[in-house]
This record gives structure tokens, sequence and C-alpha cells, in this order.
């Protein structure tokens, strides 16, 4: 992009004269310009979008008061009824019922006492998830974790042991790995694994160990490249989820800077020039529409949680309705 180029020669001249903290000031001028431009856009073709994530999404979009786009009613009801039918699915596991606290919470709606259409007897989604085998991994544990930390369901029991589960699976260098990836299962678990920080000093260890894995894992660049396939903007933006979790700004950061490239540039590297969403291996249109659509979702989520710290200072879990 044009204005990262320039920015990035007013940082080199800025060095040579003393004007670095005028420079530095710009620079982060420009980014939250970006993002916002990004997140407005992309939540106003998201009013109408009734997918789990997304529902998310504009939920936490929506605290930041930058626009008054907002997921529409009929969306929001196709939501809950799509969230229901999939609790009472067959074969329903832990991530399902997870999914469904976090969404269900996002739009006010209480998940231990749901209602089918036409049915006068509730069920519920935590009584779900308390019942079902669950998984340490890290596409799966986090989203627990965080379906938990919703409400008040005494359920300290299974989150303790999902928590030694998960803190068990940490390898030697701070990561988790699965599927040959470490660097967005590392990311998620931290995501995770932050709503129980406060309360647990083996946790705050484990999420220190990681983030200085991310940091280690941060390419000379300021890229994050998770297959060996080439850096990509899924990664990029579960990093800056990780970060901004963990209460780490992942634009000022000296740990996830690398010649003068940010973790948050990175991610806005792959953004496209009209702000409408973000491109999987490029800022540049031609790519896979799904692989788009993915990207700009994760994308949109990454940038909430970006800004949220750039302008509070405060750690801030997109997963976070309570």
């Amino acid at each position: 992009m044009k204005i990262k180029k320039f920015l990035s020669l007013l940082l080199t001249l800025a060095l040579a004269v003393g004007l670095l903290p005028a420079a530095l000031a710009a620079d982060a001028d420009a980014d939250r310009e970006e993002m916002q431009a990004l997140m407005n856009t992309i939540a106003a073709s998201y009013v109408d979008n009734s997918g789990d994530w997304v529902v998310m999404d504009m939920a936490a979009y929506a605290a930041l008061g930058l626009s008054d786009a907002q997921t529409s009613d009929a969306a929001r009801q196709d939501y809950i009824d799509s969230a229901i039918a999939a609790i009472q699915a067959e074969g329903a596991g832990d991530t399902v019922y997870a999914k469904a606290i976090l969404g269900l919470r996002a739009v006010g709606v209480d998940a231990a006492q749901l209602y089918s259409a036409g049915s006068e007897s509730a069920v519920s989604a935590v009584d779900g998830l308390n019942a079902a085998e669950q998984s340490a991994s890290a596409w799966c544990a986090p989203y627990t974790l965080a379906a938990y930390a919703q409400g008040d369901w005494d359920t300290q029991a299974y989150e303790s042991a999902l928590v030694e589960a998960v803190l068990a699976a940490q390898l030697e260098d701070g990561s988790w790995s699965e599927w040959g990836d470490s660097i967005q299962t590392t990311s998620n678990m931290i995501v995770g694994l932050s709503f129980c920080r406060d309360a647990d000093a083996d946790v705050d260890a484990a999420i220190e160990n990681a983030l200085n894995y991310l940091s280690a894992a941060q390419a000379e660049d300021g890229s994050y490249d998770a297959y060996g396939y080439g850096p990509d903007s899924n990664t990029a933006a579960m990093v800056v989820l990780a970060l901004a979790a963990a209460g780490v700004n992942p634009d000022t950061d000296e740990r996830f800077v690398k010649n003068g490239v940010s973790a948050l540039d990175a991610l806005l590297s792959f953004a496209y020039a009209d702000h409408s969403g973000f491109g999987y291996q490029s800022g540049e249109p031609g790519e896979d529409a799904s692989s788009v659509a993915y990207a700009t979702e994760q994308g949109f989520r990454a940038l909430i949680a970006a800004w949220t710290v750039m302008t509070t200072g405060e750690a801030c879990n997109v997963f976070d309705f309570s």
C-alpha cells in the first residue's frame, strides 16, 4: 500500500533528524484510519449475515460505536434458530455447544434456557457442553473455555480439568502444535487461556511462554507463515487476536515489530485498497471467493480486538460477551 511505503520512508528520515516520536504517531494514526475504514465497510456488508462467527463479530464491533451497522433482526432470528437446531442435532459435540453459547450470548439470549419453535420444553447448551466429551485440541478447548466464561454456571470443575489438559499439551518452546502448524494453534490457545489468566499463575506463565514463541516465529518482514506455503492473512489475524487477548498492542510492542513492520502491519498488508475485506495471500482481487470470505471474517475480528487494545490500552478478547 502506498501510504505504508511513504510512512516507512518517513520513519527512516525521522531516525536521521530526531523526529521519531512524531513519525510513529503519524504511522499509528494512519493505521487507525485504515482500520476504521475496513471495519466500517466490512460491517456494512455483514448486516444481513446470520453466520455464527459473523454474528459474534458484529456484536463485538457494535460495542466499539464506530457506526450504526448491526446484525438485522431477521439475521439475528435466523442465527438463533440455527443455533438451537445445531445443539439438538444428533452427534452435537463440544465445539457445537460452545459456539452456540458464545453466539447466543452475543445476541442477548440465555444459552442455558432455550426453546425451539412450538416447544414448551427448555434445552440448555450449557448442560450439553458439560455432558459432551471435551477435547484439549486448539480448535476445541479455547471455545469451551470462552463459553464457560460467559456466565456463572458452576462449571469450575470442567474448566479446571480442561485447563490442566491444555497446559499439559504445551511444548517446551511454548507452542502447541497440531496438523503441522504451531502458530495458529498457539494463538488460539492464548485466546482461550486468557479467560483463566487472573485466577491461575500456571496459566499466566503458559501465556507468556506462548507469546515468546510467537515473537520468535515472526519473520524478519513482520509476517507469519504457519504451513510453509508463505504468509497468509488468516495466520496474521490469529496472531493479532492472541496478542490482544493477552493485552499486547500488536502495533507497537517491540517483541512483535521486526524491521519496522508490526504484527498489525502484517495483517493490514492483505487488506483490499477499497476496504471491502482481506485477501488470503495477497491484497489483490482474484483469489478464491471462499478463501477471501474466510480471510475477511477473521481479519475483521482481529481488527476489532486490535482497535480496542490500541485505543483503550486494555486487553480485548473478542469472544467475551459476559
